[in-house]
């Protein structure tokens, strides 16, 4: 029998909280109820959700700090309540690594709809990178990308994402790359396809794009950036793929929201500013490319092929 997937929820009303728990046992769901933000640090780290629901005003320390205090240890989704409506809350929460945010009063049906579609796309994108392990036993990773991709298994908290294997479908030809042998900027060919020379035995695909001193990798959820493991949340780093998979092309806000959180996502396009702003104190503006805004319209990743 499979093991139950943990849901820590975290709300000082008790009603709310309950009301959850016993939607999610209805589904299956293994829950933990926790009414102060102290208590749900040192929860965390004992019961090892698969996620956490999030109430933002708590007694002791409010759910931001929470939320600060995960996001130092693991990626673990995190799905936000709060009675506050306002644009400012909404920006704060995703600004400190929630993946979702929701307002109350809300449908617990929905709850559980969002918490189902969120860990279904992490445990695809957990999937897809190990399979992408196990069929590579002579594939050589770049030396720029800290041989990342031959350690996926090690790096399960951070390969878990949501949206990772809608995403990748949804690329079609375009999202996929050849590894190459070295760290190499990747050349735009016919078809949106970027290839990257091959050398080895092996001539399979994976999803990375490569350029000066930056390689991202969708596979394992992985970015090397001059030469440094650069942590970042799975929406961040779909979104800087998306872009670097497709430079010089210009995206609004609201084709980024469709393509990386998807069409039914209900947010701000304020939510694409926010994951940007966080990109670039990250990852800097290199000689050869940069995340660049097109004002009036949306982003780009620009590159100056030589």
């Amino acid at each position: 029998m499979a093991e139950k997937q943990k849901i820590m929820i975290v709300d000082d009303d008790t009603n709310i909280s309950n009301l959850v728990s016993l939607y999610l046992k209805k589904e299956c769901f293994d829950t933990i109820c926790v009414d102060d933000g102290e208590k749900a640090v040192k929860e965390f780290e004992s019961y090892k959700p698969d996620l956490v629901v999030l109430d933002i005003m708590l007694p002791g320390i409010d759910g931001y700090e929470v939320c600060r205090e995960i996001r130092k240890t693991s990626q673990v989704p995190i799905i936000m309540l709060s009675a506050k409506g306002e644009i400012f809350d909404k920006v704060l929460g995703l600004e400190l690594g929630a993946d979702d945010y929701m307002e109350k009063p809300f449908d617990s049906k929905e709850l559980v709809a969002r918490i189902k579609s969120i860990l279904r796309r992490f445990r695809n994108a957990n999937e897809m990178a190990m399979k992408k392990a196990q069929n590579a036993p002579g594939t050589q990773a770049s030396s720029g990308a800290e041989a990342s991709y031959g350690a996926a298994a090690g790096q399960m908290e951070t390969g878990k994402s949501a949206g990772g294997s809608d995403f990748v479908t949804g690329f079609g030809a375009g999202g996929s790359f050849d590894i190459g042998g070295g760290t190499q900027a990747v050349t735009p060919s016919i078809g949106g396809t970027f290839g990257v020379p091959t050398t080895g035995p092996s001539n399979m695909k994976q999803e990375m794009v490569s350029y000066p001193d930056l390689v991202i990798n969708l596979s394992n959820y992985s970015v090397n950036y001059c030469g440094k493991h650069i942590d970042m949340p799975p929406k961040e780093l779909e979104l800087l793929y998306f872009l670097a998979a497709h430079p010089n092309r210009v995206f609004t806000r609201e084709q980024l929201l469709d393509h990386i959180w998807g069409y039914e996502y209900i947010g701000d396009t304020r939510t694409v500013d926010v994951h940007i702003k966080r990109l670039r104190e990250k990852i800097h503006d290199h000689g050869d490319w940069a995340l660049a805004t097109v004002w009036g319209i949306g982003y780009k990743f620009s590159y100056n092929e030589k």
